[in-house]
């Protein structure tokens, strides 16, 4: 709990590079430090996942990125390491279905939710 929330997240798709950038998106914005920056419901994770099963952007995780920060990396022409928009586990067998994303990501919420709990009590 202490390295969740004192050290930077390492983005998830560059620790397994067979995961797609969405769902590494996804990921980092279940997993904010910010209560206010994580979703809001698990509609707009589910809807995120399927757009990333489509081969689109998470729109909702996309809208909880800082624009500050991203114009700024476009400003100073800094390389950002970036994988594509869609998935790469399409059609090579590696591919993880939606219902073990949504349990793994129902999983993630709860432990955060349970960590908190502890650390009020």
């Amino acid at each position: 709990m202490h390295k969740h929330l004192k050290e930077q997240l390492v983005p998830p798709d560059h620790i397994n590079p067979k995961l797609s950038s969405g769902i590494g998106e996804i990921c980092e914005v279940m997993t904010a430090k910010s209560a206010d920056d994580r979703y809001p419901s698990m509609t707009e994770v589910i809807e995120d996942l399927k757009s990333v099963r489509r081969g689109e952007p998470p729109f909702h995780a996309r809208q909880r990125y800082d624009q500050n920060l991203l114009e700024q990396l476009a400003n100073t022409g800094e390389i950002v390491e970036a994988s594509t928009m869609q998935a790469r586990v399409q059609g090579d067998g590696n591919r993880v279905s939606m219902t073990w994303l949504i349990v793994l990501a129902l999983l993630l919420v709860l432990s955060i939710l349970g960590n908190i709990v502890q650390l009020a009590i």
